[in-house]
């Protein structure tokens, strides 16, 4: 967890390509980084962790939302993600405009491909 009461999305993405290289992923071979911002500025960071029982894969939005969660967060103001192969080939995702809760499902208003970003602006409540 960090403090990021400026939302630089540049810093965000540099934190997500980060947490990717804490990924477990011995079957896909394809890391998975998240950074995920509350509505307070406090930053927590996921990996993907995969298993050989698919079941008990946990992807690296999940485990940034369970390390916000599990700290009594409940609002969150955007997630980055940054997945790849190889870090060179890593792609980069930034969320944002989250509602109040967690949910299964996360509206999405648009998505548009921007080089390497594709941003989504989220609509709706979540919850």
């Amino acid at each position: 967890m960090s403090d990021m009461s400026t939302f630089d999305n540049v810093e965000l993405l540099q934190q997500a390509l980060s947490a990717r290289r804490n990924a477990y992923a011995p079957y896909s071979h394809f890391q998975v980084g998240a950074v995920l911002v509350t509505a307070e500025g406090q930053c927590f960071s996921g990996c993907n962790i995969e298993n050989a029982s698919y079941s008990l894969t946990v992807c690296a939005e999940r485990s940034a939302i369970f390390g916000a969660v599990s700290a009594g967060f409940r609002q969150f103001r955007k997630i980055a993600i940054v997945g790849g192969m190889t870090e060179e080939d890593a792609r980069a995702l930034l969320v944002s405009g989250f509602a109040d809760n967690v949910s299964k499902e996360l509206p999405v208003e648009y998505a548009v491909e921007m080089n390497n970003l594709i941003r989504l602006e989220m609509k709706g409540s979540i919850g």
